[in-house]
């Protein structure tokens, strides 16, 4: 968003405060958990309009369900590690990312979702929050 100079519709600080609260298994009050849950709608419009679109949709994709075929125990630690340990740790090797995709996917619906019945109580309920769904295009 600041790379559009567009003002995000909930408080950046407040959101860093809310995932500081929870790493230490407090409780979120209202307007925590609203600035986490604006933060990820946020998130999922810019990967819907942005990066879904495109080439590179159809990378994520594949390399989504390359992860998902090859690491079967998917817990909330591997979504903070970075790209290339998470390569390191299922074996992709450095030429997978070289190919070139020819054919552009076609538009789909959101591929995120927040399940706002998972309450907030530690760091570890994010990744039951905050989904990204799995599913046919």
């Amino acid at each position: 968003m600041a790379s559009f100079r567009l003002q995000p519709p909930f408080d950046i600080l407040e959101a860093i405060n809310s995932l500081a609260v929870l790493n230490r298994a407090e409780a979120l009050s209202e307007e925590e958990m609203y600035n986490l849950d604006k933060f990820w709608e946020v998130k999922a419009a810019f990967y819907d309009q942005f990066l879904k679109r495109g080439v590179y949709a159809r990378f994520e994709d594949a390399y989504i369900d390359l992860v998902i075929s090859k690491k079967k125990n998917i817990g909330y630690r591997d979504y903070l590690k970075i790209d290339q340990e998470l390569a390191d740790e299922i074996g992709l090797y450095p030429d997978l990312y070289d190919r070139k995709v020819q054919n552009k996917p076609a538009a789909r619906e959101s591929n995120f979702n927040i399940d706002k019945s998972v309450p907030l109580a530690s760091i570890s309920d994010l990744h039951r929050r905050y989904l990204r769904k799995r599913g046919s295009a």
